[in-house]
């Protein structure tokens, strides 16, 4: 894993935007616990969304599993996805919504550094078909200081 050396000055990072850090898109005990437990296990230096997002799935996955009673039938499996999600804030690190075709629905986290100081992420709800929809799933959503926007992407919901 690379890391740039800016020696803790974020200010020579002003401008960067990129996906949200961990810390910021579920700052939860549940979350303090799996960055401390993953960092430990796979000696890493940070958690990143991406062990989040697939530690997730891999949760899901299992999930579904279970519901569906069965290890091999992978459309029942599939099926069950529908069932176990939105899993309750307090067993999920992060939001899943559900499953569409083939993608698990989960919205899209992106961070900027600005003034030598991160900003507050911002995430894009891009499933939803209406502002009443977008509203429910930002309920659903424990609150930890993100901006939320609606951003329904046409066609690729079908």
């Amino acid at each position: 894993m690379f890391f740039f050396d800016f020696n803790g000055d974020l200010n020579k990072l002003n401008g960067v935007m990129g996906v949200a850090r961990v810390r910021d898109i579920g700052p939860r005990p549940i979350m303090d616990k799996f960055v401390a437990r993953y960092t430990k296990e796979y000696n890493q230096p940070v958690a990143t969304s991406e062990n989040i997002l697939n530690y997730c799935a891999m949760r899901i996955l299992a999930a579904a599993m279970e519901s569906a009673g069965t290890t091999e039938d992978l459309l029942a499996i599939k099926k069950a996805i529908d069932n176990v999600l939105p899993m309750e804030p307090e067993k999920r690190l992060i939001y899943y919504a559900g499953i569409l075709g083939t993608r698990l629905i989960v919205p899209a986290s992106v961070q900027s550094i600005e003034n030598g100081a991160y900003t507050a992420p911002t995430q894009s709800i891009w499933w939803t078909k209406s502002e009443t929809e977008f509203k429910k799933i930002v309920a659903d959503i424990p609150e930890r200081g993100a901006i939320s926007r609606h951003i329904p992407l046409k066609g690729y919901t079908r």
